[in-house]
């Protein structure tokens, strides 16, 4: 089990003035929320790449726990289902970054270990 601290960042799907928003929770110290705009695909893109990058920045350090928060009145089913599906290919992808990062890190020390003269 790791010993880093976990933020937890819950995603859930809502329907503002009929625009489809997915929402980003991250519970770390800054608690920020990103709002992402379904209905307009390049603002989306910009969102969805914005709030990947903050949770890359995250996992250097912290371990990331991700949720889809259930909501059985969303009045859009395959909306719904299809950002339901993307939050749970989101936690493999997420896993395999951190597993990435944490590969690199661990390379960089040894590195700079075996670099330091006896």
């Amino acid at each position: 089990m790791s010993s880093r601290e976990v933020v937890n960042v819950s995603f859930r799907v809502q329907d503002v003035d009929d625009t489809d928003i997915l929402e980003a929770v991250f519970d770390d110290e800054a608690h920020s929320v990103k709002q992402i705009n379904l209905n307009d695909d390049t603002q989306c893109q910009a969102d969805l790449k914005e709030t990947f990058l903050l949770m890359a920045q995250l996992m250097v350090d912290k371990d990331l726990e991700i949720t889809f928060i259930e909501s059985e009145d969303y009045p859009r089913e395959f909306i719904y289902a299809a950002m339901k599906a993307y939050v749970e290919d989101l936690k493999t992808e997420v896993a395999n970054v951190a597993g990435l990062i944490s590969a690199e890190l661990e390379e960089s020390k040894e590195a700079g270990n075996s670099a330091v003269p006896a």
